[in-house]
């Protein structure tokens, strides 16, 4: 039995329960004929009452279904007065037009110049009392401005029987007409706006075949004698008009001259409330529709869709229309009334239908008395009838059905549930009831009824009791007989139980769970040591490694400047290259660790996010040009430039990206695209950056394991193209650290895609001054590259500049104008280049490895393809009178100390702090190499004790070292009041580092390995003094000697460049003279022969711009240089 009784008068209960099961089914048999006889005679009176209903309302139904198509009568009659008084109105319109278009009307003089000084594009108003219309033209060679004076002519005469026609049918005019061949359109009224930026057109017969309908081929003869003959006029359905934003009816009518040719088409807009209104002047019940010949819904005149919504759809889908068009009867199917006729030549039907559930809504009024009044003879009859059955023959049997099933149900319940159920006597302790469960878990030496009612006593004493009304939790330890220990959660509830109270005692093992918990904390406790033993490895073997690294690099550079053999230089120069490679890898890995340990952090500053974007373009020019790649560059105009985030990670990321897209493609291009998202939908703003190149490709199942760590696309890319696998991995982990997002999308041997969609906050604060120039000057572009072209022309366009598009410098007029050159594919010859060029007033030459800062040399500027910021300096140098090619330089110079030349200022004094002999050894060397002055020690006590003695300008410090470290002697430094910057070196550093180096008043922090220009920058960002700091002087006995053989080579071969630029210069061959030039460049470049380089440089600006006669004054003095040069490497 699954429960015991402990109490007599519970035996007692269950004797009358049994009894009172017995009495009821009695009552039963009893209850039921009674009930069957009430509920017949009800019944039979029902169908009486509902009977003589019916006939009446069928006679209501009869009434309905002809005022129905009396309504429907009146409509039509008042919808066809309306659409053949239109018809009748464009078909005068049409007569008047072609009429007017045979007499050619007489050339409005003033109208064709203000024609064609703005472009094709006029607004005629013959009086003010006329409408006024805008006349646009696509004007070409092939239709010139004056093609179009008898257009112009016609439009200015059309106005005055437009304007009448529609004052005197008191709608508001809405039309335009345009020619066959597109090239012309006038709009009436004039719109408010630019119709070519309304509808995003780019041109005038671009707007037209947006906006023009399809009446078929004007030149097909059954097509002209369709319309011309009868003058048929198109009705098209409800669209939205393109310069009002209405939604509208078109009318269209073609105009044909006396020969039959179409010479215009007019469509005429017509609101759509002046055929939707007419269904609303006056309500009836059903729905009117208008469908085109294939049962397309034109107008859906619903007075009230809530009656039958989906009424209009099911007539449409059955085609019962198409049933009753050449008869006024009604057609009826499935519960639906439908009645169709044409509607005149328009090609349309006009539909009236009706359904059951609208006649229903519309007889209610009428039906709702007589319903209402049978409705409640009847509900008095059933009222009565249930009544009395609910109140005499059924409460006995109720009450003691109840007694019954409650004792049952309570019994099953005890049994049947998976907890431990029990019921107590608090009065005497015993246990009145209780399952199985709760005997399972009973342990004779601890009876766990006692260890309840003690915790109920307990609970008693912490609080009044009234809180055990409800349940609740309580974990208890219990020892179950055979010694083990279980976890109950256990609920007790005071409630009362035949008189008596009583306590419902219920509990579940959560034994499992506690375990689990348990297992839990000491995973997490495993979680914390191993993330504190991840971060103490990072920062062990940052700095374990880094450090050699940096004694190995230094040492390197130096070892670059001192006096070496061609082997030996070329051996140096392939482990500085593998120490590099080994130094980018253990960085990589290092900046994985961080952010996988979540101890990389994140600036969160003001950058120019397009110079990031370009910078990396220009990094990788140069080694796109020589895989013989195409590298473009597209960003939106209105983009703005200034973001909040942590530029340095963004610029990590595109360089690995992009020096993937071009490791990984052979041929073909590779595009950077930088756009920004504004913010909506609750979205946040967005920067999104796509690089997509034409490489090798991945293939789905590559790209599911692409971002995994160490992963390569297959075994064969490390190998073909080495790399450690990590630069991806790392990638998605930094942008995800920046709250973004990094997709790929790529086709195997196609090419890849790759995004970053990142939130960042755009700053429009301080905008750059690149915008709209204040004038609207005119700029050829001549440009092979159709990338190149679409990119640049929209920032021209942006910045108000008129552009005219050249592919080939022929094209090029003698219009004295500024002169674009854009982009380093040129397949045309030097010589048209050249006549193109002495053509332009100004010449912009944009190139690939142009100076990111414009050059100006007479009419000839440079700058380089990725910075919109340098050439929208050199185009306002070109258009701006005002500026001279020397101010730009000039003000470039101003914001750029480092090209006034090296100035004689006081030499900087550095205190140098570090405890590595190796280390301390290679920053004195670095430091006497940059001519920095320089006092080192590896003892903190000296530093402070070197420190009180001189005067120094700045301090670089180890962080970790024994006895006092860095931030100890910062602190110390802080408290005398020093005010100089003070720079930690270390090779790690976490970001609980870099607070604690600004808690303590460490200024930076330069991370090893350093190389010349880390130190160099750092110390010139710092040391401000009153004049500007010059670069320091570098040691020149640093070159290579060379032996007589590399010399003699050497020597040859410049003079062999010499002559063919000699040869050249006189053939005008600037592109050979260029070749040379960076030939010689590059040989004086490998022995540190910084004169002979830059000469060679200013030389290949010259030959960029061209300017062949400056660059012939230049060549003795450059050849005299050279001379001087291979003496002094002669000895």
């Amino acid at each position: 039995m699954p429960f015991s009784v402990n109490n007599k008068d519970l035996l007692q209960s269950a004797g009358r329960v049994a009894a009172s099961v017995k009495k009821s089914s009695v009552l039963w048999l009893l209850n039921r004929y009674q009930r069957g006889l009430l509920r017949g005679g009800a019944i039979a009176l029902t169908i009486a009452i509902l009977a003589a209903n019916a006939f009446v309302i069928w006679s209501y139904v009869k009434d309905y279904v002809a005022d129905a198509h009396y309504v429907y009568l009146t409509y039509k009659n008042a919808l066809l007065i309306d659409i053949e008084t239109k018809n009748a109105a464009i078909r005068r319109g049409a007569i008047y037009s072609e009429m007017l278009w045979s007499d050619s009307p007489q050339q409005n003089a003033q109208v064709m110049r203000d024609f064609s000084e703005h472009g094709g594009r006029v607004v005629l108003q013959a009086s003010d009392k006329v409408t006024p219309q805008l006349a646009l033209a696509q004007i070409s060679d092939a239709r010139p401005t004056a093609s179009f004076a008898k257009y112009l002519s016609f439009a200015e005469e059309l106005g005055y029987p437009s304007t009448v026609s529609a004052r005197q049918r008191k709608i508001p005019l809405n039309a335009y007409y345009y020619n066959p061949d597109h090239t012309f359109l006038s709009i009436l009224p004039a719109p408010a706006g630019d119709p070519l930026k309304m509808t995003g057109a780019r041109n005038v017969t671009e707007l037209i075949d947006r906006i023009a309908p399809d009446i078929g081929d004007p030149r097909s003869s059954p097509v002209v004698r369709g319309f011309r003959e009868p003058h048929r006029i198109i009705w098209l359905p409800v669209s939205r008009d393109p310069f009002t934003g209405e939604y509208v009816f078109r009318v269209v009518q073609p105009m044909f001259d006396d020969n039959g040719h179409l010479f215009m088409t007019f469509v005429s807009a017509l609101p759509a409330k002046f055929l939707t209104d007419k269904f609303h002047q006056e309500p009836y019940d059903g729905n009117f529709m208008i469908l085109d010949e294939s049962g397309k819904t034109i107008v859906n005149a619903w007075h009230d869709s809530v009656v039958e919504p989906g009424l209009s759809q099911r007539i449409i889908d059955s085609k019962s229309w198409q049933k009753t068009l050449n008869t006024p009867d009604y057609f009826y199917h499935d519960g639906d009334f439908t009645i169709s006729e044409s509607l005149s030549d328009t090609g349309w039907v006009l539909v009236y239908a009706s359904s059951w559930r609208t006649l229903l809504v519309a007889l209610l009024p009428k039906l709702l008395p007589s319903l209402l009044g049978t409705l409640g003879l009847i509900t008095l009859l059933w009222i009565f009838v249930l009544l009395f059955d609910r109140k005499i023959l059924m409460p006995l049997f109720q009450r003691s059905q109840r007694v019954f099933e409650s004792e049952n149900l309570n019994r099953t319940i005890i049994d049947a549930v998976p907890v431990g159920l029990s019921l107590l006597s608090i009065r005497s302790g015993e246990t009145l009831l209780q399952n199985e469960t709760m005997q399972s878990y009973d342990n004779p030496k601890h009876p766990l009824h006692r260890q309840f009612l003690s915790l109920y006593w307990d609970m008693q004493k912490s609080s009044d009791g009234t809180s055990l009304k409800q349940a609740k939790d309580h974990t208890l330890a219990v020892t179950l007989a055979d010694g083990t220990t279980s976890h109950l959660l256990a609920n007790l509830v005071k409630t009362k139980y035949q008189g008596a109270e009583v306590l419902l005692c219920s509990f579940s093992d959560v034994t499992t769970r506690k375990r689990l918990e348990e297992k839990l904390d000491e995973a997490r406790a495993a979680d914390e040591a191993a993330n504190q033993a991840k971060a103490a490895f990072l920062a062990t073997m940052s700095h374990e490694i880094r450090t050699p690294l940096n004694a190995i690099l230094g040492n390197l550079e130096l070892l670059e400047r001192s006096p070496l053999s061609n082997m030996q230089a070329d051996r140096l120069r392939t482990i500085t290259s593998s120490s590099m490679s080994l130094l980018d890898i253990i960085n990589d890995i290092l900046d994985f660790s961080k952010v996988e340990s979540g101890q990389m952090t994140l600036e969160n500053i003001r950058f120019d996010a397009i110079d990031t974007v370009e910078q990396a373009a220009t990094i990788f020019a140069p080694l796109a040009d020589a895989k013989g790649l195409n590298l473009f560059y597209t960003v939106a105009p209105d983009m703005p430039r200034f973001y909040l985030g942590d530029a340095t990670r963004l610029g990590q990321v595109l360089l690995n990206l992009l020096g993937n897209a071009i490791k990984f493609t052979e041929s073909g291009k590779v595009t950077i695209d930088l756009q920004h998202h504004a913010e909506a939908d609750g979205m946040p703003s967005m920067l999104v950056i796509s690089i997509s190149d034409t490489g090798i490709g991945i293939s789905e199942a590559q790209q599911r394991e692409l971002f995994q760590a160490f992963a390569q696309a297959d075994k064969s890319i490390t190998r073909r193209f080495g790399g450690s696998g990590l630069g991806l991995a790392l990638c998605k982990r930094l942008v995800e650290l920046m709250g973004g997002t990094i997709t790929v999308n790529s086709r195997l041997g196609v090419g890849s895609t790759f995004s970053i969609h990142l939130p960042l906050l755009a700053d429009t604060e301080d905008l750059p001054s690149n915008t709209v120039f204040p004038v609207t000057p005119t700029l050829f572009m001549l440009c092979s590259a159709p990338e190149w072209r679409t990119a640049i022309s929209a920032h021209l366009a942006y910045w108000g500049t008129h552009v005219q598009l050249l592919e080939h410098p022929q094209e090029m007029p003698a219009a004295a104008l500024p002169l674009l050159i854009f982009g380093d594919s040129r397949p045309w010859s030097v010589a048209d280049e050249d006549r193109a060029r002495e053509r332009a007033s100004r010449v912009i030459d944009a190139t690939e490895d142009g100076p990111r800062v414009a050059v100006t040399n007479g009419k000839h500027s440079v700058v380089s393809c990725y910075c919109l910021q340098g050439l929208h300096e050199a185009i306002t140098g070109a258009i701006t009178p005002s500026t001279s090619a020397g101010s730009i330089a000039e003000s470039n110079a101003k914001n750029n100390p480092a090209v006034d030349g090296i100035q004689a200022v006081q030499r900087v004094r550095v205190l140098v702090l570090e405890d590595n002999k190796v280390n301390l050894a290679l920053i004195r060397d670095q430091l006497n190499a940059l001519n920095y002055q320089a006092d080192l020690t590896n003892n903190g006590s000296t530093a402070l004790d070197l420190f009180e003695k001189n005067q120094y300008d700045i301090v670089l410090t180890d962080l970790s070292m024994p006895g006092m470290n860095g931030f100890v002697f910062t602190s110390f430094l802080r408290r005398r009041g020093a005010q100089l910057p003070v720079i930690a070196i270390t090779a790690h550093a976490t970001a609980e580092e870099h607070n604690h180096c600004k808690k303590v008043g460490i200024t930076d922090v330069l991370l090893k390995p350093m190389s010349l220009d880390e130190i160099d920058g750092m110390v010139r960002r710092y040391v401000m003094r009153s004049t500007e700091m010059a670069s320091p002087s570098l040691p020149k006995t640093g070159k290579p000697q060379l032996d007589a053989e590399w010399l003699q080579l050497l020597r040859s071969s410049t003079e062999e460049s010499l002559s063919e630029i000699d040869h050249a210069l006189s053939a005008r061959n600037v592109q050979a003279v260029l070749e040379q030039l960076h030939s010689i460049k590059g040989a004086f470049s490998m022995v540190h022969e910084q004169t002979a380089v830059t000469a060679s440089a200013q030389l290949e600006q010259l030959g960029r711009i061209p300017d062949l006669a400056a660059l012939s004054d230049a060549l003795p003095a450059y050849k005299a240089l050279l001379n001087d040069v291979l003496k002094k490497l002669g000895g």
